[in-house]
């Protein structure tokens, strides 16, 4: 897989963990009354991401800083390991 691919498949997961986490959030603000059950693990890049800031932000902000930290730790942790598999399925030999 080229280098071009991984960004592009990286960045595709980002995104959709990030829709994810926008669900999560919508599902667990409107219909569960902020206890719905598997948010903390579905949203756990954004929540680790939020946690370099201090607490007394707005709400908008928080909501913005989470989808961000879901977006781009998502998509960095997914390079990282698309890029690490070429070292296990890289069969060049000399």
């Amino acid at each position: 897989m080229n280098h071009y691919r991984k960004k592009h498949l990286a960045l595709v997961i980002g995104a959709v963990a990030m829709l994810i986490g926008a669900l999560f959030f919508a599902l667990s603000w409107f219909v569960f009354d902020h206890n719905m059950p598997g948010y903390r693990i579905a949203l756990s890049p954004g929540i680790l991401f939020m946690k370099l800031f201090t607490e007394e932000l707005d709400m908008g902000l928080k909501l913005v800083l989470l989808m961000a930290g879901q977006f781009v730790i998502t998509a960095a942790v997914s390079y990282l390991l698309l890029s690490m598999s070429n070292w296990f399925t890289d069969t060049k030999h000399s």
